[in-house]
């Protein structure tokens, strides 16, 4: 009964620390995409005070306590190495929790509508945009991810890549 026990412990545990960001287990890949996402506040407090899919977010560091929570807001500086993520797959009201996307590909608000496959994206001085970095090359330390297929005005399927 102890052994029992134990076991039931240890398979408790392990099932709480992987389930600190969603990876998936498995994708079906003919109708899904493999999109891992993780839980984050929304510190937006001004207009607007939401964001919308396809936002780009960046870590919140002035506002957290230092207990490393999940704060985060618009991203609002180019070529910033704070970029967290995509807002995906749904907008997140200001002061609440939601989801964000940290790998695979989601759609993205750009400031460019011609963009094609390949263009490395970074974090925008525009409130929650992504842009081409400014880095000449294929690689720029802070880049987002990379347009995999250009969208409708001002959006693009970007591919996360964050480290």
């Amino acid at each position: 009964m102890k052994k029992l026990f134990l076991v039931v412990l240890a398979l408790l545990l392990c099932v709480g620390v992987a389930n600190a960001t969603n990876i998936p287990r498995a994708v079906d890949a003919v109708n899904g995409r493999e999109i891992w996402v993780t839980s984050v506040f929304v510190n937006e407090t001004t207009n607007p005070t939401f964001m919308d899919v396809g936002d780009c977010a960046q870590w919140d560091m002035d506002s957290s306590t230092g207990d490393d929570k999940n704060y985060v807001v618009q991203c609002d500086a180019t070529d910033t190495y704070l970029v967290a993520g995509i807002i995906w797959p749904a907008q997140i009201s200001g002061q609440t929790v939601g989801l964000m996307a940290i790998k695979g590909p989601v759609q993205a608000d750009t400031t460019s509508d011609v963009l094609g496959a390949g263009f490395l994206m970074c974090a925008s001085e525009i409130d929650g945009y992504v842009q081409p970095c400014s880095a000449s090359g294929t690689t720029d330390p802070n880049a987002i991810g990379f347009v995999t297929t250009a969208g409708g005005t001002s959006t693009a399927t970007v591919n996360i890549i964050l480290r």
